[in-house]
Formats: C-alpha cells, sequence, structure tokens
C-alpha cells in the first residue's frame, strides 16, 4: 500500500508497462491514474516512464509488481504431505523434473494455494529466468520505484474473476484474458489459482487476420482445459469467461464455447471495479486494445497472492539498507538512552546538591542551639557526677578499705576524678598479702581493670612495697 486508500500496481515487461494507481474502498477498488508506457523499436523505457511518473503524481514507493504469465513458467502440483519443511523439499525435487532450467539460471518461488484431499498439499511454483527479471529492476531502479511485493497476473486474473458480482460459488470459472499481444488462460474457484497457461495470440494478431490467429487461440485454450480435466478430473467448470480487451469478436468468442463445452459469456475488465467518476474510463477508445483485469485483481488482494521474485542484487542491497536503517535505529536508541541517563545524572546531582545544601543551610542555621545544648548537657553531667553518692570519694574509700587485707599499709590513696583512677602504694608483709589486695579490689562492684604496676620490692624492714593502680566506673566504659 503506498498510502491510505491507495494501492499502486505496475505491470512489468521488457518493451512495454503498465502503471496504475487504484482507490481502496473496502474490498473494492478504482482505477484513479493510469499510464501505458511502450517504448518504440530500440528505444529506451526510462524516459518515458520517468515522464509518466511525474505528469501523473504515481506514488513510488510501497508498489505492487506484477509480471505477465507469458514472461514466467507456472507449474501446480499436488505433493503428498501437509507438513511445511517436508513441502519444500519436494517442491525442489519437482524443480528438477519440471522446470527446463537449472537453479542458476532462474529466480523461483512457490505458494500453497489448496489442499486437494486429505494429507496432500496443492502449490503453485513461479519461475522466472533472471535475465527479463534483472532488466526490469534495472527500469524500476533508474526511476525510483520501489517494489514491496510482486505477483504474476494469472493470480490478478483470477482475483478479478472473485471480484465480480456474478462470480460462481463452489464451480470453477474459466478466464480468458485477451491482451495486446498475449493472451492468459486462467482457471480459479473462489480466487484462487487452479490452473495457468500462457497463449502468444493477442489482440493485435487477431486484428491482422483472425481467422488464422483465432484458430490457433481456439486450439491452445481447448487444449488447456483437455489438460486441466486430465489433472483435477474432479474440477467442476461452470462457465468461461472472455475478457480483456473488448475488440474480440463474436466468432472468436463461439468458436470459444464449442471448443471448450461450456457457456461462455463476455466480461468487461470494469465489472469488478468500483464505479469513480473521477477516476479513468477504462472504456476509452485508448485502452481498447489492451487489458488492466489483472492489473485490477492484483491491487484487490494483493497481500493473498504475492511471490519472493526478487533478482539476488535486488535482495542483497535491501537486506544492506534493512541492517543500516537496524543500526541508525539502535544508534539512535543508544544516543537517546546516554540522553536520559545523562539528563537522569544530571537532574538527581542538581537535586541531591540542592539537598545537600538546604541540610548545609539547616545546619548552620541549628549550629549555636546545639552548642548551647551541649554545653547544657556538660554542666547537666558534671552535677550529675558530684551528686552520684556512688562515686563520691568517701564510697571509693569505703570499697578500697574493704579490700585491704590484714597487715597491709597505704603510703598513698591518690583519686584522681578526672581520670576515674585509683593509685595505691604501700607496704604488706608478704607477697601473698599483696595478690589477696588485688583480687579482693577486683571483686569490688565500683572497680574495674586492677592491676600491679612497677612491680614489688622489698624494703630493709623486710616488707613488700607495691603500687596498685585501678579504675572506677562512671555509667560509660573509661
Amino acid at each position: 500500500m503506498s498510502s491510505r486508500g491507495k494501492r499502486t500496481v505496475i505491470e512489468l515487461g521488457t518493451d512495454r508497462v503498465k502503471l496504475a494507481q487504484f482507490a481502496v474502498k473496502g474490498r473494492g477498488v478504482a482505477i484513479s491514474k493510469l499510464a501505458i508506457c511502450e517504448a518504440a523499436a530500440g528505444g529506451d523505457l526510462v524516459d518515458i516512464l520517468r515522464d509518466e511518473l511525474e505528469a501523473h503524481g504515481f506514488d513510488r514507493k510501497h508498489v505492487v509488481g506484477c509480471l505477465p504469465r507469458h514472461m514466467v513458467t507456472v507449474r501446480m502440483f499436488d505433493l503428498p504431505s501437509m507438513d511445511l519443511a517436508e513441502i519444500a523439499g519436494m517442491v525442489d525435487l519437482q524443480f528438477g523434473k519440471q522446470v527446463p532450467y537449472t537453479r542458476d539460471e532462474v529466480v523461483a518461488d512457490y505458494r500453497v494455494v489448496g489442499v486437494p484431499h486429505d494429507g496432500y498439499t496443492r502449490v503453485v511454483l513461479v519461475v522466472i529466468q533472471r535475465g527479463p527479471l534483472r532488466e526490469c529492476f534495472n527500469l524500476l531502479d533508474a526511476v525510483g520505484i520501489e517494489i514491496d511485493t510482486i505477483t504474476i497476473g494469472s493470480d490478478g486474473v483470477a482475483q478479478w474473476a472473485a471480484g465480480r458480482e456474478t462470480a460462481l460459488e463452489g464451480k470453477a470459472e474459466v478466464v480468458l484474458d485477451i491482451d495486446t499481444g498475449h493472451s492468459d488462460l486462467v482457471v480459479g474457484l473462489g480466487g484462487e489459482l487452479q490452473y495457468s497457461r500462457s497463449i502468444l495470440v493477442g489482440a493485435e494478431q487477431l486484428a491482422e487476420d483472425e481467422a488464422r490467429w483465432s484458430g490457433k487461440l481456439v486450439s491452445e485454450a481447448r487444449q488447456a482445459l483437455e489438460i486441466l480435466r486430465g489433472e483435477q478430473p474432479d474440477l467442476e467448470v461452470g462457465r468461461a469467461l472472455v475478457t480483456g480487451s473488448p475488440q474480440v469478436s463474436e466468432t472468436v468468442v463461439s468458436a470459444l464455447g464449442e471448443a471448450l463445452q461450456v457457456p461462455v459469456e463476455r466480461a468487461a475488465a470494469s465489472e469488478s471495479l468500483l464505479d469513480d467518476p473521477s477516476g479513468v474510463d477504462v472504456g476509452d477508445a485508448a485502452y481498447q486494445g489492451l487489458s488492466l483485469v489483472a492489473m485490477a485483481g492484483v491491487a484487490r488482494r494483493s497481500d493473498k497472492i504475492s511471490f519472493k521474485l526478487f533478482p539476488a542484487a535486488t535482495l542483497r542491497v535491501r537486506a544492506m539498507v534493512a541492517r543500516a536503517h537496524g543500526l541508525a535505529l539502535l544508534g539512535g536508541l543508544l544516543v537517546a538512552a546516554l540522553f536520559c541517563g545523562s539528563f537522569y545524572g544530571i537532574s538527581k546531582y542538581v537535586v541531591r546538591r540542592a539537598q545537600a545544601g538546604a541540610v548545609h543551610a539547616e545546619y548552620e542555621r541549628t549550629v549555636p542551639a546545639v552548642q548551647r545544648v551541649v554545653e547544657m548537657q556538660a554542666v547537666i553531667n558534671a552535677v550529675s557526677t558530684r551528686e552520684d553518692a556512688h562515686f563520691a570519694a568517701v564510697s571509693l574509700l569505703e570499697a578500697v578499705h574493704a579490700a585491704v587485707p590484714e597487715d597491709v599499709y597505704f603510703d598513698v590513696v591518690d583519686i584522681d576524678m578526672a581520670r576515674s583512677q585509683i593509685t595505691l602504694r604501700g607496704a604488706g608483709p608478704t607477697r601473698r598479702e599483696v595478690r589477696e589486695l588485688v583480687n579482693r579490689l577486683e571483686q569490688s562492684a565500683l572497680l574495674t581493670a586492677v592491676k600491679e604496676s612497677g612491680g614489688t620490692t622489698r624494703d630493709r624492714a623486710g616488707r613488700f612495697r607495691f603500687q596498685v593502680v585501678c579504675s572506677f566506673e562512671r555509667g560509660e566504659s573509661p
């Protein structure tokens, strides 16, 4: 889809190109723009197509490509499997048996089109030579047209028949689409392709010598239907439609009816198109010698009938472009992520700095009050210490006195309130009394960290001189 409500279809060819833009309304379409580009003998289509694109203002992006039936080889076969992986292998095997080309010479793709019996799958295989396909895409590249999907004209014809108001239900229809230089015989059932054959007889040949060319057209159409009946004997054909160029005479139509042995009707290409007074009049004399049926059908359901028929070079370029777009997107996402991360980091830094500034300002504001509280707490602690009778000098002396063994005397009792420490120096008759003093002091509830300091010596009188240091608790560790 080129844009909302529009679909551009290009029917490719090496000497002529049809380009149409359709207005999409529900499941119906109407032709809003149409251009037929045909090069003179030995001429170049590039300039002609470029002029038409600019003159009519066609969309060049998301275009649907359509390959005429006479440019491709189509094979249809039923495979005894419903597993997609197995079907792919079977198609490769059938390719070698039914296609008169090597893999290197062609581009091929297949599509599942139905389930004819239980356990079987019907597929359509489409093959095109690389040379003609490359010429078509060189033309598209030269004028800047980008093909999104590509299909074949036979699928478009089948879709066109299914889109008619008088389309048959439950029965197949034979459609003979007569174009300028060739015809496409298509058998469709409910829009699904059942059979396709290209007949190299078109409106030009019939206008030149109807007697000669109509016989060939009728003969090949009869042969095609006989082949179909041999391949699918259970398929019931309800009628045949002759469409495309309106210049085909009633004589040709009657001859077709007799040869195919089914009712034959004429059908205009406009029968599956919506009326659009502002669009293109397909009945104009300029379009009488050609067919727009396949393009109208492709515009109707291009998503359902697509094939991957692209040159290898085009696929490589598209893969590189897709990769470049992916890398560009990834780079953009990384830049966006870095920007978001940087923005988040900067924002967080600014917020944290503002918070820190507010905290610092609050701290500065409360410093004097805190200082006053600290000073008041110091005063309270000093008063509490002085009022605590447990750690008054009298209480400490009482605790020391209770621990003094008999015959032990002190020369110095030093109570250091600032360091919460008591120093005792004196003498005892033996070392045993000194050790007993230390043990008793350690058992006191008020004293801790009792130890001898400086060692014990014996004086001239035979007494042992000592110095003991201990601490007293004040409600916290010293």
